[in-house]
C-alpha cells in the first residue's frame, strides 16, 4: 500500500520534471556577438562609443529568462575578443542563430534607422527569414528601419557559415535623434525586447 501511495506521489513530479527537461532542450540558442571591446571602442561621438552601447543590449538580452529562447552573449564584459576566437566559441556552441550588434554612422547626418543584414557568404533561406522576423519586429516596435533586409560584407560574417547568422546595426550616432535613443535605458530595453519577441 504504502509504495502505491509514493508511486502516486512521485508521478506526477516525474511528469512535471520531464516536462522541463524537454521544455529546455527545445529552446532556441541565440549567440549575441556583441561588436568590438577593449582597446577597439569601435564608432564614437563624444563619449558615446559603440562597445558600451552593443555590451548593454547584449548584456539585457543574455539577462532575458524567456521560455523559448536562451540568449548567449560572446562578449559579457568590457574585453576585446578577436575575430577568429568569435568564430571559434560560436563553432563551440552550435547555436541556431547568431546576432551580431553594431552601431552605424554616415557622413550624411540625416541618414537614420534600424540596418538589418545578412552575410555576404552566408545568405541561406534561414539566415534571411532570420533577418526578415527581426526586421519586422522592429518595425513593430515603431522602429525606424531600413525597408529589406541588407548584405553585410564582414570577416566575422563570412566565416560563420555553417550557422544562420544575421547583423544589426542599431541606428547611427551620427545622426542625433538615434544617437539621444542609443544612450536611453528605455530605448535598449525596446531593443532587446523587439529582437525577442521577434524570434518567438
Amino acid at each position: 500500500m504504502l509504495k502505491k501511495v509514493l508511486r502516486i506521489a512521485i508521478f506526477p513530479f516525474l511528469v512535471l520534471l520531464v516536462a522541463f527537461n524537454i521544455n529546455s532542450a527545445q529552446k532556441k540558442v541565440v549567440v549575441i556577438n556583441a561588436s568590438h571591446g577593449g582597446v577597439d571602442w569601435g564608432i564614437t561621438y563624444d563619449s558615446i562609443n559603440e562597445k558600451e552601447l552593443v555590451l548593454n543590449i547584449s548584456q539585457y538580452l543574455s539577462s532575458i529568462n524567456d521560455a523559448h529562447i536562451k540568449f548567449v552573449g560572446i562578449r559579457n564584459t568590457d574585453d576585446y575578443i578577436s575575430l577568429n576566437d568569435r568564430i571559434s566559441k560560436v563553432d563551440s556552441i552550435h547555436p541556431d542563430l547568431v546576432i551580431t550588434l553594431h552601431v552605424a554612422q554616415d557622413l550624411d547626418i540625416r541618414k537614420s534607422g534600424v540596418v538589418v543584414s545578412v552575410g555576404k557568404n552566408n545568405e541561406s533561406d534561414t539566415s534571411k527569414q532570420y533577418g526578415n522576423k527581426i526586421l519586422n519586429g522592429f518595425k513593430s516596435q515603431k522602429f525606424g528601419v531600413n525597408d529589406s533586409i541588407t548584405t553585410a560584407d564582414t570577416y566575422f560574417m563570412n566565416n560563420v557559415k555553417e550557422i544562420p547568422s544575421v547583423l544589426i546595426e542599431l541606428g547611427y550616432l551620427s545622426n542625433e535623434k538615434d544617437r539621444k535613443a542609443l544612450i536611453n535605458s528605455t530605448t535598449k530595453e525596446q531593443i532587446a525586447k523587439a529582437i525577442t519577441a521577434a524570434l518567438q
